[in-house]
């Protein structure tokens, strides 16, 4: 209630208040999202293999962590999946337009290396945090998070794929395992914000 009328009185006297959302700079998606991604929230992205969910992801990443140095926010990637450079190696393909099989080979021709290049110094002042540890667990999670966000002061977690993260060996089924790993994640979402 006291938020709705600080937004009523700042636009009363014609001034727009920041979102606190972060914006994924899809129109259409922040538009259904009202705004962006929210403090708090978890996302999960779900979908059949091979339909692009990391690379949606990582898109997500790269759009709001590389870019204009007063609008970028800090960004970590768990990937359990792929190492660390595989991580920066789509990163960067994105980045430079360079298709991602050419990237993965380096078979470039001199103007794809200059593009590269210029990529790649894009990429390394960015504030994106890749962790290619595999089989983490939530807790580890939550403690390499809370020291990013007191180091960096990361504001979107991205993980890539939850599936393969480990839960608590206690859990009777697979399935249960998932649900309190989910909880978990819920859980850094709303104490990290």
């Amino acid at each position: 209630l006291v938020e709705a009328e600080q937004v009523q009185a700042a636009r009363r006297e014609g001034r727009e208040l920041p979102s606190p959302a972060l914006p994924t700079h899809y129109a259409d998606l922040d538009r259904l999202l009202s705004g962006g991604l929210w403090p708090g929230e978890l996302i999960v992205i779900a979908g059949r293999p091979s339909m692009g969910k990391t690379s949606f992801a990582l898109n997500i990443a790269r759009q709001v962590s590389v870019g204009n140095e007063s609008l970028v926010k800090p960004s970590a990637v768990f990937s359990l999946e792929m190492p660390r450079e595989q991580v920066a190696k789509n990163i960067l393909s994105a980045v430079s337009g360079i298709p991602g099989q050419k990237m993965r080979r380096f078979d470039l021709t001199e103007d794809e290396f200059s593009q590269f290049q210029g990529a790649q110094q894009a990429l390394r002042a960015a504030p994106i945090f890749i962790d290619d540890s595999s089989a983490i667990s939530i807790s580890q999670l939550r403690a390499r998070c809370r020291r990013l966000r007191h180091r960096h002061d990361i504001r979107l977690i991205i993980v890539d794929y939850l599936q393969l993260m480990r839960g608590s060996p206690n859990a009777q089924s697979r399935e249960q395992e998932v649900a309190e790993i989910s909880r978990g994640l819920k859980a850094v979402a709303r104490d990290l914000q």
